[in-house]
């Protein structure tokens, strides 16, 4: 590939980035943008095609699509908020240790993609063991409800939503993918925040290449809550030992059930732009499923701006 090519290559990656990250009214430093390419390109060849695209403004070391000057702004307003869901979660998700056949607890969407407002939520991501996700699901339920923090009803801020499970067997997410583009589900795939993993995220990563380069999205990540064993794990531990036999099968094909009628009689209200998903391998509570939304907003956003 000649030096014009890669820059061409490049330079699509970079308006990729900046144009989706523009719909959260996030703008980003170099070094964000750098880790989404890939890393196979130098720092100063990136910031030379940042300069040169006229689409693409500057200001305080961020960069941010043409006339969305407010974006920085409004990312800057939002700094307090994300630390302080930030410390919410380093506080509540280490009790998730306790759920037993727990494997990898991400953050992900609005928190992850580093844009809550004070009415967010904060969603999370949960990887189970094969066969004990509706067991995992529960527990885990009971953990957020007991401390007044699962998202219900009208209570939305500031509190967990858990609805979005999957068992190790179910790690590509090609499967629910909007084909050919589902811009959202690439930069969920690539944002998430593991801060409970057990070597599951790197898996994830590697099952899901066509959102691109691993090498890049496979960036280094903080671990918000400390990995160490302690007394959360080992109550984790008893539970699969208890729950890791016949009497972990019948509860497990119990809570199947149970989920099953809550499922069937729920999705006679359910619109055709819900996305709820509910098997042995994927629990996705997703009353309204937005993909299509942001795939048509990212369109007509490079349409504007003459990148299609």
């Amino acid at each position: 590939m000649n030096r014009q090519t890669d820059n061409e290559s490049i330079k699509e990656k970079v308006r990729e980035v900046l144009v989706f990250f523009d719909m959260f009214d996030y703008p980003l430093k170099i070094e964000e943008i750098y880790e989404f390419l890939g890393k196979n390109d130098s720092m100063e060849r990136v910031e030379e095609i940042l300069a040169e695209e006229t689409g693409i403004d500057l200001k305080n070391g961020l960069y941010f699509l043409k006339g969305r000057d407010e974006v920085v702004d409004i990312s800057n307003k939002r700094l307090k908020i994300l630390k302080k869901y930030w410390q919410k979660t380093r506080r509540i998700v280490p009790y998730l240790k306790m759920v037993p056949f727990l494997k990898m607890v991400a953050v992900c969407n609005t928190v992850a993609f580093n844009s809550p407002d004070e009415k967010s939520d904060i969603d999370l991501f949960i990887v189970t063991k094969p066969n004990r996700i509706f067991i995992a699901r529960s527990i885990s339920t009971l953990i957020m409800q007991f401390f007044g923090v699962r998202r219900y009803a009208d209570k939305i801020s500031e509190r967990f939503c858990l609805s979005f499970y999957v068992t190790e067997e179910a790690l590509d997410m090609d499967k629910i993918r909007i084909k050919p583009d589902d811009i959202y589900l690439k930069y969920w795939i690539a944002t998430l925040k593991p801060v409970l993993d057990s070597g599951v995220y790197d898996r994830l990563i590697d099952e899901n290449r066509w959102i691109g380069s691993s090498k890049g999205f496979k960036k280094k990540r903080l671990q918000f809550i400390d990995q160490k064993e302690d007394v959360l794990t080992a109550m984790g531990l008893i539970g699969e030992r208890l729950f890791g036999g016949r009497v972990g099968d019948f509860l497990e094909k119990r809570l199947e059930k149970t989920h099953m009628r809550r499922y069937e009689k729920k999705k006679r209200y359910l619109g055709e732009k819900s996305d709820v998903i509910v098997c042995r391998t994927m629990l996705k509570f997703h009353n309204i499923d937005r993909r299509e939304e942001f795939n048509r907003r990212y369109k007509e956003k490079r349409r504007k701006l003459g990148w299609n």
